[in-house]
């Protein structure tokens, strides 16, 4: 066995500290939307949601691999989770597919996709909602339109 001094040290260990705003430290990587130092970096995607929809999927994800001893339990939570990464990333219903053939693949039978779907629905159907409140249809996200305030009275506005 190798002594510890033995070993190679290519890159010095360094501390990631994300949205610091005022608290940052000198000797770690501080990384927030608006910096107020030139010590921290500036990163615009830390206000996207990219991170959430990476977690819940990741959550949906886990939790159906860990669905493989409690299907009853899991399996729904799974598709909640899958849910929830598609409303914060309308993208991640390219997933869908994937994750609704592992489910009815390993688990035969229709109630554990109809558990599936129906918890994946929850957080879509208040999606749709949402949409058709702000936008007028639940197929218009914030993609495609902008909320707009002028002289108190709310108005849609294209990107285009």
């Amino acid at each position: 066995m190798k002594s510890e001094a033995a070993l190679p040290r290519a890159l010095p260990l360094r501390l990631l500290n994300f949205g610091c705003g005022s608290t940052f430290h000198p000797e770690w990587i501080n990384v927030d939307t608006v910096p107020v130092s030139p010590d921290v970096i500036a990163h615009g995607s830390l206000a996207t949601l990219d991170v959430p929809a990476a977690g819940f999927l990741l959550t949906a994800t886990w939790l159906l691999w860990r669905a493989r001893g409690r299907p009853l339990r899991y399996v729904p939570l799974a598709g909640l989770a899958l849910g929830l990464s598609i409303w914060a990333r309308p993208v991640n219903v390219a997933l869908l597919p994937a994750m609704g053939l592992l489910v009815a693949f390993e688990w035969p039978g229709w109630r554990p996709a109809l558990r599936f779907g129906v918890a994946m629905s929850v957080p879509l159907v208040l999606f749709a909602a949402l949409n058709t409140w702000m936008f007028g249809a639940p197929w218009i996200t914030s993609y495609q339109r902008v909320l707009i305030l002028r002289a108190g009275q709310q108005t849609l506005g294209d990107h285009a």
